[in-house]
């Protein structure tokens, strides 16, 4: 109740004015006393919740996913919120401003947020350095992707998205393969180019890498694209799963057709996305017969939110815009809900409900 007040005050302010003072605030906050305090306050640890995937340990299933923390500025802030990781990036070879202001919208009809912020980074060689130096007891992810630029194309984009594996490949729990970003400048992504998507693959399945790799996917592909890049995908040593990416689908909002088309192009997340992508989840887990983890990500709004992903297919969950929309002591209370609801139905761990839409 106290966060939709201050939501209201928020909301009447620019998106990324309110992103940047969050920014500074917790840079702050997590080199003061009080984190700590907030961190027990924030997590949850029970049996229930814990999974084991690639070698690391999840307290819970809940992660958050990439966007918000693009440069690795807030990862201890963010642990003290109660994700189990934090997927930071997208990150790109070279360093990026973005595209221009305005590039964050809010809906708050439809709970969701359009951006087209453009991949914007400190670049790999800076961000580098700043993972050196943060203590291994802070499960983050490394989200990369090819630099925003329209002359970065073919061999030299492939080149490009080598560049940033090769020097991010060996921090975090995971690297993720953002093949599917539609704010590119070209407006193109890997997955809509099989040839080169292929080359990216084996050339990144041929570095030596002591983290495991994960692709990003969209939600705005057909059963038919969907199959086919997942075998495309699967012939390579790829470890799991992102899905889905922010979707251009603009159909069946709340927010006037005027506004969506006063705001123009971008990505929307949000509850919208919730069904898109729990259909997604459910064909590539079926496809790949349960044997890959996915991380599931798009709409979540509450704990059914969470249960129905990890019952379509998904191993973890990430969230970002519900953060937003539900206030930073979300995850807090989805991981209690979660927790009771298990009790409740004699369920010993949260892998027990994994893939049971479709009777696994």
């Amino acid at each position: 109740m106290l966060y939709k007040t201050v939501r209201s005050l928020l909301f009447q302010q620019d998106p990324e004015k309110i992103h940047n003072k969050v920014f500074w605030a917790g840079r702050h906050l997590q080199k003061t006393k009080l984190l700590p305090t907030l961190k027990t306050y924030c997590t949850k640890t029970s049996p229930r919740l814990e999974q084991f995937f690639w070698g690391s340990h999840f307290i819970n299933p809940i992660g958050l996913a990439a966007g918000f923390d693009k440069n690795g500025d807030l990862i201890p802030l963010l642990h003290a919120l109660g994700f189990s990781f934090i997927e930071i990036g997208s990150i790109t070879a070279l360093p990026s401003p973005g595209n221009p202001q305005p590039r964050i919208f809010r809906l708050p009809k439809d709970e969701a947020i359009i951006n087209r912020m453009g991949l914007n980074n400190d670049g790999a060689r800076s961000v580098s350095q700043k993972l050196k130096k943060l203590s291994p007891q802070l499960p983050f992810a490394v989200n990369i992707a090819k630099t925003h630029s329209p002359t970065i194309i073919g061999n030299r984009g492939i080149d490009d998205f080598i560049s940033s594996y090769k020097q991010l490949n060996n921090y975090g729990i995971y690297t993720a393969l953002n093949i599917s970003c539609p704010n590119t400048a070209e407006g193109k992504t890997f997955e809509s180019d099989t040839k080169s998507l292929e080359a990216l693959l084996e050339a990144i399945t041929n570095i030596e890498s002591s983290r495991p790799t994960l692709v990003k996917i969209s939600p705005d592909l057909s059963s038919n694209e969907i199959h086919t890049l997942v075998a495309t995908i699967t012939k390579y040593k790829i470890d799991g799963f992102i899905i889905g990416n922010t979707t251009t689908n603009r159909s069946n909002l709340k927010t006037s057709p005027t506004t969506l088309g006063t705001i123009g192009i971008g990505g929307l997340s949000g509850a919208p996305l919730h069904q898109r992508s729990n259909q997604v989840i459910g064909e590539v887990y079926q496809q790949t017969f349960g044997k890959l983890p996915i991380i599931g990500a798009g709409g979540i709004m509450n704990t059914a939110d969470v249960i129905d992903k990890i019952r379509h297919g998904a191993s973890l969950v990430q969230l970002y815009t519900g953060l937003i929309y539900q206030g930073p002591f979300m995850v807090r209370k989805i991981n209690l809900e979660l927790d009771h609801f298990m009790q409740k139905n004699n369920i010993t761990n949260i892998s027990q409900l994994r893939g049971t839409h479709h009777g696994s």
